[in-house]
């Protein structure tokens, strides 16, 4: 173990060396890292997500909250294993751009509660093969403010969200349908044939504690 200890000290030491030299040759060393935070330029917290490019670490997660006859129903997704990344390398003002998508299994949650609701609360969560989220997120080092984002999630839910566990009531479907009736940035479709939930975000800079 120690020999691995002193190999592995080396390596790191000669890497900050190759670092440190093309600093001082006026290149750039280090790639855009963080946690971001995004918020939908219209619907601000109401939609808010984290994309997550933080070394060997990517993922993108968030959620959408809407409201209906007392009814407050929640979304999340989750793309915690993203197929697809990337992270930009630093330009001379500290800008750069990261990328996380994953295109299937991107896990979600859905909640409805209120005191007032006449709606019975709910608590279900899928995880659909057929369920799609691309993010990506223009910032800065090392405050990591945001420039701008965007955010895209298209997951099938089934028939009359059948793939939800537990499966919902009827009202329970149309309460959260009518939660996000007037969004563009939220649709739901519970029809007998199909369901869907689309989600879409125009980012710009979000509240940091949300990627906690």
């Amino acid at each position: 173990m120690q020999i691995k200890r002193i190999g592995w000290g080396l390596f790191v030491a000669a890497g900050s060396v190759l670092f440190a030299s093309a600093a001082l040759a006026g290149g750039s060393t280090m790639r855009l890292n963080g946690d971001f935070p995004l918020q939908d330029a219209s619907e601000g917290t109401d939609n808010q997500a984290c994309v997550v490019a933080n070394f060997t670490s990517f993922q993108v997660f968030g959620e959408v909250l809407g409201a209906t006859d007392g009814c407050s129903v929640e979304i999340f997704y989750n793309a915690f294993a993203p197929n697809k990344t990337s992270a930009s390398v630093l330009k001379d003002d500290g800008s750069g751009s990261a990328k996380v998508s994953q295109q299937v299994e991107t896990s979600l949650g859905v909640t409805i509660s209120g005191e007032g609701c006449a709606t019975a609360p709910y608590g279900g969560s899928v995880l659909p093969e057929k369920c799609k989220t691309t993010s990506s997120v223009n910032a800065s080092e090392p405050s990591q403010s945001v420039d701008k984002g965007k955010v895209s999630v298209t997951c099938e839910i089934g028939p009359d969200g059948s793939q939800l566990t537990p499966s919902p009531t009827t009202a329970q479907l149309q309460t959260i349908a009518d939660a996000f009736v007037d969004r563009k940035d939220v649709k739901i479709s519970n029809s007998s044939s199909k369901g869907t939930v689309t989600i879409k975000q125009k980012g710009e800079q979000g509240n940091p504690l949300f990627c906690d």
